[in-house]
């Protein structure tokens, strides 16, 4: 059985990398933490955007809560107006997700970002029994799960093999394969 290395391949896409300061301590501590090796992997080597849309939100930056931070309370607002506002009107189809059912990490069934597009459409991990799979949400208020690895979700999003995400990301995100990385 052929597998494929997501973050070698995903690496020869990008190319130029700008490296992240990281030292071995916290790259160790967030490993025993639970945070995924891949996804770790990749931040340390590529701290910056994709295509100038998508803006990784790294926990190996220093500034990394304060990044965060904003997009956590973004999220509790939603969640809050929605368990408020919307879940008590019947038959209201305001929202198609059924709400706002996660938590925010470290609670169990936690959401902690580590992406964020221009247009407002934030990757998450969903860190659920030890289990960290992909969380897309945005424009199209619906969560899309993906149960892979970070790097095999860029490198699947960049050569289009997810393609169902429209609603949330741009047509011409990645156009004809060309992938820009812009360092921070």
């Amino acid at each position: 059985m052929i597998t494929t290395d997501y973050f070698r391949e995903l690496c020869s896409l990008l190319g130029e990398t700008h490296c992240a300061n990281v030292t071995v301590d916290k790259f160790n501590e967030l490993i025993n933490e639970g945070f995924p090796r891949d996804a770790l992997e990749f931040l340390a080597k590529y701290d910056g955007g994709l295509d100038d849309y998508i803006w990784l939100i790294s926990p190996l930056h220093p500034d990394w809560q304060k990044m965060i931070e904003p997009i956590k309370q973004s999220y509790l607002s939603l969640q809050y107006h929605f368990e408020t506002k919307i879940l008590p009107k019947a038959n209201s189809s305001f929202i198609s997700n059924g709400g706002y059912p996660f938590r925010l990490y470290p609670e169990e069934n936690g959401l902690l970002p580590w992406a964020q597009c221009d247009n407002g459409t934030v990757f998450y991990w969903r860190i659920n029994g030890g289990k960290w799979t992909i969380l897309v949400y945005g424009e199209s208020w619906d969560f899309w799960e993906f149960e892979m690895t970070t790097t095999e979700f860029l490198y699947k999003l960049i050569t289009r093999q997810i393609n169902y995400l429209d609603l949330d990301l741009p047509n011409d995100l990645f156009e004809n394969g060309r992938i820009i990385y812009f360092p921070r």
